[in-house]
């Protein structure tokens, strides 16, 4: 009796241990539906686009103009909440700037169909910079915003076409910003939340192509530790704005001016990098 208590306790320790890794991976993502509406003066210069990754739901993003020729294409991808509707008002300035501006939603948010996942993320967001490649076969720049730098440094190793990548508020590993997040995922974060594709491993992985790091010195759920962490790991062409009295919320709220020109200079510099780097290789 005691031996066939001892193997059943086994094998649910078995299956326990095959079935909670990984298991709050979904924690991380909170998409909605409800159209905040937040296009205001770009409503002219926008045109809606649909797209899948291989095999993957059907997807809705949203491409802001330029008003003359662009200078350039960048792909956003957004956080972790509320969905295309809202993140718009984040991408105006950089469409004001002269950049043709793509985000998109990824599965299970906003228009997109589907239901969210980590892989599903990653190749959602693939599948986007793909879709800018192909408008700009120059070449796009990757801007992540929290949740979203994770996919966009995946997106920028994946494809050598990326001339460079912006990393806002990101953190270095999914297990460590898991355990910031409280509840009983924080908690158990290495048994709950499976680790990578991680932002400090990936951007080492990207070669010679420009990095922006841009944090806030007061951000909670992704400490400024975190974005030095990748910043430090970056090994090419790399550059560092902190925002002081600014938390994980975007500085874009706080500190409108001083972080428009953030923006304006480290795409700058990327274009410049590339630019240079095309040069010397004889492209």
């Amino acid at each position: 009796m005691n031996l066939r208590r001892i193997g059943l306790c086994r094998a649910l320790l078995g299956l326990l241990l095959a079935v909670v890794p990984g298991c709050a991976n979904q924690a991380f993502f909170w998409p909605d539906d409800f159209d905040h509406d937040q296009l205001g003066e770009t409503r002219g210069r926008s045109r809606d686009l649909w797209f899948r990754a291989p095999g993957g739901p059907l997807l809705h993003g949203r491409w802001l103009l330029a008003e003359d020729e662009p200078r350039g294409t960048i792909v956003y991808v957004h956080g972790n909440n509320r969905n295309v509707s809202w993140h718009t008002q984040f991408c105006e300035p950089m469409r004001e700037l002269g950049f043709d501006v793509f985000l998109f939603d990824a599965r299970g948010y906003g228009r997109s169909e589907g239901r969210i996942d980590r892989d599903g993320f990653l190749e959602d967001t693939l599948a986007a910079v793909d879709l800018g490649l192909a408008h700009s076969p120059s070449g796009v720049i990757a801007y992540g915003r929290s949740l979203g730098s994770a996919a966009a440094l995946y997106a920028t190793r994946e494809r050598d076409r990326v001339q460079g990548v912006v990393v806002e508020a990101g953190f270095a590993r999914w297990q460590t910003v898991a355990a910031r997040m409280g509840g009983l995922v924080g908690l158990a974060a290495p048994l709950l939340v499976t680790p990578g594709p991680d932002p400090v491993d990936l951007v080492t992985e990207i070669g010679e192509r420009p990095v922006e790091v841009l944090h806030g010195v007061e951000d909670w759920l992704v400490p400024v530790e975190r974005g030095v962490e990748i910043y430090n790991a970056v090994p090419g062409p790399r550059h560092l704005t902190l925002f002081e009295g600014v938390g994980h919320r975007s500085p874009a709220w706080a500190r409108p001016s001083e972080f428009d020109w953030a923006v304006s200079a480290a795409l700058h510099r990327i274009l410049s990098e590339s630019a240079s780097s095309g040069s010397q290789s004889g492209e």
